[in-house]
């Protein structure tokens, strides 16, 4: 993350050796909107934006596999 005024930030995240591509998509394609615009020294606050829109995401997600399963 580099701000307008040439600040750089550096995120952090840890797949466990596995699903790394699937991180970097996410986070390329889901939550990179969530950072543009906003005040980088807001961290808290685009955290719990970002964490909250994630786990929306996985929730439908699990809910959908459940309803599967149910089927089958």
């Amino acid at each position: 993350m580099i701000t307008d005024d040439g600040r750089e930030g550096v995120g952090y995240t840890y797949t466990g050796g596995f699903g790394g591509k699937a991180i970097c998509s996410l986070i390329a394609n889901e939550l990179t909107h969530i950072l543009i615009g906003k005040d980088a020294s807001c961290v808290e606050s685009i955290w719990e934006h970002m964490n909250l829109s994630i786990n929306f995401w996985v929730a439908q997600a699990m809910r959908s596999n459940v309803m599967v399963e149910r089927l089958i």
